[in-house]
Protein backbone atom coordinates (compact mmCIF):
# COMPACT_ATOMS: atom_id res chain seq x y z
CA UNK A 1 0.00 0.00 0.00
CA UNK A 2 1.25 3.62 -0.86
CA UNK A 3 2.06 5.82 2.15
CA UNK A 4 1.74 9.59 2.50
CA UNK A 5 -1.59 11.59 1.71
CA UNK A 6 -4.91 10.32 1.76
CA UNK A 7 -7.03 13.30 2.11
CA UNK A 8 -5.53 16.74 2.34
CA UNK A 9 -6.96 19.53 4.58
CA UNK A 10 -8.29 21.22 2.02
CA UNK A 11 -11.15 19.17 2.13
CA UNK A 12 -12.43 21.24 5.34
CA UNK A 13 -15.49 19.94 7.34
CA UNK A 14 -15.81 17.08 4.92
CA UNK A 15 -12.77 15.23 5.52
CA UNK A 16 -14.30 13.34 8.48
CA UNK A 17 -16.83 11.85 6.07
CA UNK A 18 -14.33 10.80 3.78
CA UNK A 19 -12.40 8.98 6.07
CA UNK A 20 -15.56 7.40 7.27
CA UNK A 21 -16.37 6.36 3.59
CA UNK A 22 -12.58 5.08 3.25
CA UNK A 23 -13.27 2.77 6.36
CA UNK A 24 -16.70 1.41 5.02
CA UNK A 25 -15.08 0.40 2.22
CA UNK A 26 -13.18 -2.34 3.89
CA UNK A 27 -16.48 -3.50 5.55
CA UNK A 28 -16.58 -0.53 8.58
CA UNK A 29 -20.13 0.07 9.52
CA UNK A 30 -21.09 2.92 11.26
CA UNK A 31 -23.31 2.85 13.97
CA UNK A 32 -25.11 6.00 13.55
CA UNK A 33 -25.89 7.08 9.93
CA UNK A 34 -26.54 10.55 11.02
CA UNK A 35 -23.09 10.81 12.02
CA UNK A 36 -21.85 10.44 8.53
CA UNK A 37 -22.08 13.86 7.82
CA UNK A 38 -20.56 16.90 9.55
CA UNK A 39 -23.78 18.00 10.80
CA UNK A 40 -24.11 14.42 12.68
CA UNK A 41 -24.01 14.67 16.87
CA UNK A 42 -21.39 12.37 17.57
CA UNK A 43 -19.24 13.01 13.93
CA UNK A 44 -16.08 13.12 15.30
CA UNK A 45 -16.69 10.29 17.78
CA UNK A 46 -17.24 8.20 13.96
CA UNK A 47 -14.35 9.43 12.62
CA UNK A 48 -12.42 8.34 15.20
CA UNK A 49 -14.08 5.01 15.03
CA UNK A 50 -13.15 4.79 11.20
CA UNK A 51 -9.86 5.63 12.13
CA UNK A 52 -9.09 3.18 14.61
CA UNK A 53 -10.98 0.42 12.30
CA UNK A 54 -8.39 1.02 9.60
CA UNK A 55 -5.69 0.89 11.80
CA UNK A 56 -6.68 -2.83 13.21
CA UNK A 57 -8.31 -4.13 10.13
CA UNK A 58 -6.47 -2.31 7.33
CA UNK A 59 -3.25 -0.96 7.95
CA UNK A 60 -0.15 -3.76 7.30
CA UNK A 61 1.80 -4.35 10.52
CA UNK A 62 4.47 -1.12 11.18
CA UNK A 63 1.97 1.41 9.37
CA UNK A 64 -0.85 3.60 10.07
CA UNK A 65 -3.24 5.94 9.43
CA UNK A 66 -3.83 9.22 11.61
CA UNK A 67 -3.89 13.24 11.44
CA UNK A 68 -0.53 14.80 10.47
CA UNK A 69 0.71 18.03 11.91
CA UNK A 70 -0.63 20.09 9.23
CA UNK A 71 -4.27 18.35 9.37
CA UNK A 72 -3.67 15.55 6.83
CA UNK A 73 -4.99 12.47 7.36
CA UNK A 74 -2.03 10.52 6.62
CA UNK A 75 -0.49 6.75 6.09
CA UNK A 76 2.61 6.39 7.34
CA UNK A 77 5.46 3.97 9.10
CA UNK A 78 4.87 3.87 12.56
CA UNK A 79 8.17 5.22 12.80
CA UNK A 80 7.51 8.41 10.86
CA UNK A 81 4.82 9.32 13.42
CA UNK A 82 7.14 9.18 16.00
CA UNK A 83 9.61 11.85 14.09
CA UNK A 84 6.55 14.04 13.50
Amino acid sequence: METGCIFDNHRGIYMGEAIIELAESYGFILQVLEDKTSEGEFHWEAVEDAENFLNENVAEEGYCYGFGECGDFMYMPISWWADE
